[in-house]
C-alpha cells in the first residue's frame, strides 16, 4: 500500500507546479507563440514516456498466480522484489505527468484568452466546450482502464484484460495525434500581432 501511495504522490507530483508552467508560456514565447509550441511539447513528452512505459515489462507479480481459476495464491511469494521495483515506473509516470500538466496549463490559458473575447451574451460557453471535452476524454481514459483491466492478474471478473503496458500504448496514441493537432488546429495570434494578454 505505501508503494502505491508513493508512486501515485509522484505521479501527481507535477500539478503542484502549475504556476510555473503557467509563467513559463507567458514568458518564453517560441517561435513568436506562447500556447501552441508548449502544448505540442508537452503532448509529445507524454507520448515518449507513454511509449517507455508500453515496451517496459513488468517484474512478475509478488503472489503467485496459481489457483485453479488464476487467481492469486496469497500463501505463495514468487517475487519478493516486487515491492521495491516500482519506482523506475513511477518515474516514467511522473514524466508523462510532466507532459500532460505542460500542455494542460497552456490549454488552459489559451482557453482563458479566447473566452475573453467572447461577447458578452454568449460568455462562457469556450470554456463550457473545453471542460466538456476534458471530461469526455477522462471518462473515456477511465473507462478503458476499468474495463480493460479488469482480468484475473488484477484480481478482477474477466476472464482476460488488458495489461498496463497496453493501456498505456493505447493512451499514448491520442496523446500523439494531440502534437499535430495542437499545432495545426489551434488558432493564436503571434505575439505582437494582436492583442494577447
Amino acid at each position: 500500500g505505501y508503494i502505491y501511495g508513493a508512486a501515485q504522490t509522484i505521479s501527481t507530483f507535477p500539478w503542484s507546479f502549475k504556476i510555473f508552467f503557467a509563467l513559463l508560456t507567458d514568458a518564453l514565447p517560441i517561435g513568436g507563440y506562447r500556447r501552441r509550441p508548449y502544448m505540442c511539447i508537452g503532448w509529445f513528452i507524454a507520448f515518449v514516456f507513454l511509449v517507455a512505459i508500453s515496451a517496459t515489462p513488468l517484474p512478475p507479480p509478488y503472489y503467485c498466480r496459481d489457483g485453479p481459476d488464476g487467481a492469486y495464491n496469497l500463501s505463495h511469494t514468487c517475487n519478493e522484489a516486487a515491492a521495491s521495483s516500482g519506482m523506475p515506473y513511477a518515474f516514467l509516470m511522473l514524466m508523462v505527468a510532466i507532459g500532460y500538466v505542460m500542455a494542460d496549463v497552456a490549454a488552459d490559458a489559451l482557453t482563458v484568452t479566447y473566452a475573453r473575447r467572447e461577447p458578452a451574451a454568449e460568455r462562457g460557453r469556450t470554456q463550457t466546450t473545453a471542460y466538456l471535452t476534458r471530461e469526455i476524454g477522462m471518462i473515456c481514459a477511465k473507462l478503458l482502464v476499468g474495463v480493460g483491466m479488469n482480468g484475473r492478474e488484477y484480481n478482477g471478473t474477466f476472464e482476460s484484460g488488458l495489461s498496463f503496458n497496453a493501456v498505456c500504448a493505447i493512451l499514448a496514441l491520442p496523446a500523439f495525434a494531440m502534437v499535430p493537432i495542437s499545432w495545426y488546429l489551434v488558432e493564436e495570434p503571434k505575439v505582437g500581432l494582436a492583442q494577447d494578454p
